[in-house]
C-alpha cells in the first residue's frame, strides 16, 4: 500500500486530509468508542490524534498546559502524545509534535503547524491499514500492550 500525505493548506479538521471521508469514518465507527479509550492500539492512536488535533483546531491547545501551572503539560494530553510516540511506526512524527505541544508556540495557528498534525494523522492511518491490530490491557490508567 502507498502511503499517502496530506497536501499544505490541507487538514483533516477541514476533512482535506488525505485519508478523509468514508475510509476515516469507516476507522472511527470501526475502532474508536464514542467515549473511553479504545480497547486496541490502532482504535487508541485514532482516538489520541483525534483528540489532539481538535485541541488544537478548536481550543488552541488552550488546555494542554494545566490550569494552575502554565510550565508544564497536563497529563491528560502528555499520556496521549506518550502512547502515540510508544506506539505508532513514524516515531519521528510523533516526537516532533509532542516538541510542538509543550513549546511556547503551541497556540500558533498558522499552516505550518497543521503539517505536524497532519504528519501524524497520515502514519497512524497508514499504520492501520498495513499492520496487525493488538489489544489494550490497561492498568492504573497506565497503557501495556
Amino acid at each position: 500500500m502507498i502511503k499517502f500525505k496530506t497536501e499544505f493548506k490541507n487538514s483533516y479538521w477541514a476533512s482535506t486530509g488525505a485519508y478523509s471521508g468514508q475510509i476515516l469514518d469507516k476507522l472511527i465507527k470501526e475502532l474508536v468508542p464514542d467515549i473511553g479509550r479504545a480497547k486496541t492500539i490502532h482504535g487508541e492512536l485514532l482516538r489520541c490524534i483525534i483528540n489532539l488535533d481538535y485541541e488544537y483546531h478548536n481550543n488552541g491547545n488552550g488546555n494542554t498546559f494545566g490550569l494552575h501551572d502554565w510550565t508544564r503539560i497536563d497529563s491528560h494530553w502528555e499520556e496521549q502524545l506518550f502512547f502515540l510516540i510508544e506506539n505508532m511506526d513514524d516515531k519521528v512524527s510523533a516526537k516532533i509534535l509532542k516538541g510542538f505541544v509543550s513549546s511556547a508556540s503551541r497556540d500558533v495557528h498558522r499552516f505550518k503547524y497543521h503539517k505536524l498534525y497532519n504528519d501524524v494523522f497520515d502514519s497512524v492511518i497508514y499504520q492501520v491499514f498495513t499492520t496487525k491490530d493488538r489489544k489494550i490491557v490497561s492498568v492504573n490508567r497506565a497503557y501495556f500492550v
